[in-house]
């Protein structure tokens, strides 16, 4: 999902309502020219998602996302960083955007939420290859503390698209 591969389901467009996992997503207006509608994981830390419901205390992270060029779905550590400085490690596993051309399933961790009859190519054209959005629940340990980050591992295979908190 290299910029000029993003994915643009056929009813998925700028403002569009993706539902998973009790979290609503709206999908960003469609970026500009030579950027990228996601965050290719690289090591970046973001502030932490607004809990639905408005509790203090989330239960679940959950990541709107996709892996890119894996045979198989791509498992890595996010680190989610406290308000009182310490950290903890979670696990996360999203399945490839293309199922490795179609030749896998999903991992049994991923909802698909979002299915495209084709990709766009680098060139300006379509190639017949679906594609697919998929959310992923993460449990959070049951710490009673606030989330004040997430931190992404450095893993260029990683799309991450939204994260939400409940």
């Amino acid at each position: 999902m290299s910029v000029g591969h993003q994915l643009l389901p056929d009813n998925l467009g700028p403002g569009y309502a993706i539902q998973s996992s009790n979290q609503t997503y709206v999908y960003l207006p469609t970026p500009a020219a030579g950027f990228a509608n996601n965050y290719q994981a690289t090591g970046q830390t973001i502030p932490a998602p607004i809990i639905a419901g408005g509790g203090m205390i989330p239960t679940t992270i959950t990541i709107l996302g996709a892996a890119a060029n894996s045979t198989t779905a791509v498992t890595d550590t996010l680190t989610i960083t406290y308000t009182d400085g310490s950290t903890a490690p979670i696990t996360v596993i999203l399945s490839d955007w293309t199922l490795n051309g179609g030749t896998i399933n999903p991992d049994a961790a991923d909802t698909t939420v979002a299915t495209t009859s084709y990709r766009n190519t680098a060139t300006g054209g379509t190639d017949p290859t679906a594609a697919n959005l998929y959310t992923t629940d993460i449990t959070l340990p049951a710490n009673g503390k606030i989330i004040a980050s997430i931190t992404f591992p450095v893993d260029p295979n990683l799309h991450i698209f939204a994260t939400a908190a409940s």
